[in-house]
Formats: C-alpha cells, sequence, structure tokens
C-alpha cells in the first residue's frame, strides 16, 4: 500500500533480524534490492522507487545504519504484468558465535515473552520505540538468558510462534492476547 512504508519496514525487519539472533544492530551495515515496474519514461511511475528510497533513507537515519550496496531491478514488467513496488533490505553485523540464538524452541515448560510494538492509527513509525525494543531485548539476554527468539512481522505473533514450533516439534500455549494482536505485524517486535 505505501512503498515508502515497505521500504521502512524492510529496513527494520532486516535490524529485528540481527537483534533476534543475538548480533548487534548498531554494528549492521545493510544492502538493498530494488525490484519496480518499468518506468517508460511515464512520469507516475517514478513516484514508487523514490518514495521507497526515501522511506529506507529514512529507516537507515533514524537506527544511523549505513547501506553499503545494493542492486536495482528496474524491468520488472511483462506485458500488462509488473511487480508490486519492492525494496529488499539485507543485513550483516559481526557476532559472537557464543551468543547467536536461533528461532526454535529448545524444550517444553519455557516461558513466552512478548516485546510488542504499538499500532499507530496513522501508520507513523515510531523508530524510538523500535530502538528501545532492540536494547530492551539485547538487555534481557544478557541478564536473563534468552533461549529462543524471532521478529515478528508479517503474520504477527501467531506466525511468529509457528516457526518457532516446528523446529523441533514443541507447541506453545498462550494466554492474554488478543486476536487482533495475534495477527497483526508488528515490525521491531520480539
Amino acid at each position: 500500500w505505501s512503498p515508502f512504508h515497505g521500504a521502512a519496514y524492510a529496513v527494520i525487519e532486516a535490524l529485528a533480524r540481527i537483534v533476534a539472533t543475538g548480533g548487534e544492530w548498531q554494528k549492521a551495515r545493510m544492502s538493498f534490492q530494488e525490484y519496480f515496474e518499468r518506468l517508460d519514461n511515464i512520469p507516475e511511475r517514478f513516484g514508487k522507487p523514490v518514495a521507497a528510497l526515501l522511506g529506507s533513507i529514512d529507516a537507515q537515519k533514524a537506527f544511523n545504519v549505513p547501506s553499503i550496496g545494493g542492486k536495482d531491478s528496474m524491468s520488472g514488467s511483462f506485458n500488462d504484468l509488473h511487480v508490486p513496488p519492492t525494496l529488499i533490505a539485507f543485513a550483516v553485523s559481526p557476532v559472537n558465535c557464543q551468543a547467536v540464538l536461533s528461532p526454535e524452541f529448545k524444550e517444553s515448560g519455557e516461558y513466552i515473552y512478548l516485546l510488542p510494538v504499538k499500532e499507530d492509527p496513522t501508520s507513523k513509525i515510531d523508530y524510538s520505540a523500535i530502538i528501545e525494543n532492540f536494547n530492551t531485548f539485547k538487555e534481557i539476554q544478557q541478564n536473563h538468558g534468552i533461549t529462543a527468539a524471532i521478529s515478528v512481522r508479517q503474520g504477527g505473533v501467531a506466525k511468529a510462534l509457528g516457526v518457532m514450533s516446528f523446529g523441533n516439534r514443541v507447541g506453545a500455549n498462550i494466554e492474554n492476547i488478543s486476536a487482533h494482536d495475534l495477527f497483526r505485524p508488528q515490525y521491531g517486535a520480539f
């Protein structure tokens, strides 16, 4: 619905995945892959890649993390078929191998916690709240030893719990979450 938001969420998700695996998002470097319809000198089409690049720059500035490379695919059209305007973000960061976390539940009987992201009806991205989540996650990991973690994204908490359950076939019992919050995307949540 918004190339600007899609690109900003791509940056947030790439960094959140670094955090969820035990890495340091502040040291991350990014690369982008852009997919857009062929522009064909049609002025209205130029706004989509420009909006996406502005969204990615907005997010990079908020996190103070640079993109060091990328590739564009501006020919995502065939006859009347066009790819959805998409910017994909990749992030890499050095990490101590002893600190690496995987998403699957290790054994039954452990508690499941959610670091949520508030829903904003204006679709404004609250970068400071997301950064606070990143830092809170790191603090909890250092002080309490998280055994499994995943970033919440499209599909919401329900999808994240499914992924966490599949690895070792350990299910999850959950309470105190509404159906709405269970399925809504929460980029920057864990």
